[in-house]
């Protein structure tokens, strides 16, 4: 059974939506834990004595969690890029007309 032109259409531009939202999301998500880590590791670093060996590595701790945080969101943005870039690539083969068109 044959999928209508129309249906098919809002479909894909329902999948691109839906994908950037994700996009968004992940980058939202992102800010809002390095926030939080740089700001737990400067309270820690405001709360604790200088002299207190708690603090030596906690730099190095919080840059590597970070580092982390956001290799994880690069992947999740590259990937949800490629599957948007795909799906960009169906609607343009699908329906060249209205290719321009913004909706």
């Amino acid at each position: 059974m044959k999928i209508p032109e129309t249906e098919h259409y809002v479909e894909l531009k329902t999948h691109l939506r839906y994908l950037n939202e994700k996009i968004i999301e992940a980058f939202s998500r992102f800010i809002a834990v390095a926030t939080a880590i740089i700001a737990g590791v400067y309270y820690i670093h405001t709360t604790l004595a200088f002299e207190d060996n708690r603090r030596t590595g906690l730099k190095f701790s919080a840059s590597a969690i970070l580092m982390l945080v956001g290799i994880g969101t690069i992947i999740l943005i590259i990937t949800n890029l490629r599957s948007w870039h795909k799906y960009r690539e169906v609607l343009s083969t699908d329906f060249p007309d209205i290719k321009n068109k913004k909706s």
